[in-house]
């Protein structure tokens, strides 16, 4: 089972923690709209926008580096399939994201813009997540595979075992009994000449 945990589980963490920063970046693409210099919410910000930016990058970072590690396991080829899938998609919804927060950052706040982020969103950012969902459901279900065929064969493992120590036992049993016999067989009849 060790090997299920190492080959599946891992990964599905990787998986589960790009998207969960996927997801925070998203966040704080719509946050960093909030900034708008025009409207009142960005009163309500307490810091500046660079914050914003820079915890895009910094999630991003991080998105990399676990892509990296996910990567370097062994995959299947429906798998590998599945993750370039991803990958082109991630691309295209993080570049179309770290774009839309340069130009915020340059000052664009105009609602043209604001209508590109949502549509962003909806289309590039919900590509990605599909994309990503159809991968960890590929993983869930070969982990499960991959249990089911570990606890099947430790329980034939178990029976042959089990077998091998009864017929090991039976067959001591019937060496015993053998042993018995060859011993007590003589001396009865010793027993039975000498009355």
């Amino acid at each position: 089972l060790k090997g299920v945990y190492e080959d599946r589980t891992v990964p599905l963490a990787y998986l589960a923690d790009i998207g969960e920063k996927l997801s925070d970046n998203t966040l704080e693409l719509t946050l960093a709209m909030q900034h708008d210099p025009q409207s009142h919410v960005s009163a309500a910000h307490d810091h500046p926008f660079d914050v914003h930016v820079e915890r895009f990058a910094k999630r991003r970072a991080e998105i990399n580096a676990l892509w990296e590690k996910y990567m370097a396991i062994q995959h299947t080829d429906g798998e590998r399939k599945l993750a370039e899938d991803f990958a082109a998609k991630r691309k295209a919804w993080v570049d179309k994201a770290a774009a839309l927060l340069e130009r915020m950052k340059g000052g664009d706040f105009t609602p043209a813009l604001a209508g590109e982020v949502l549509k962003a969103i909806r289309t590039e950012g919900e590509a990605a997540g599909d994309a990503h969902d159809q991968l960890m459901d590929s993983l869930v279900d070969l982990a499960q595979t991959a249990y089911e065929a570990e606890v099947a064969n430790q329980r034939a493992e178990a029976t042959q075992f089990l077998l091998l120590i009864v017929g090991g036992l039976g067959a001591a049993g019937a060496f015993a009994w053998y042993l018995g016999r060859s011993i007590t067989g003589p001396i009865h009849a010793a027993v039975a000449v000498a009355e």
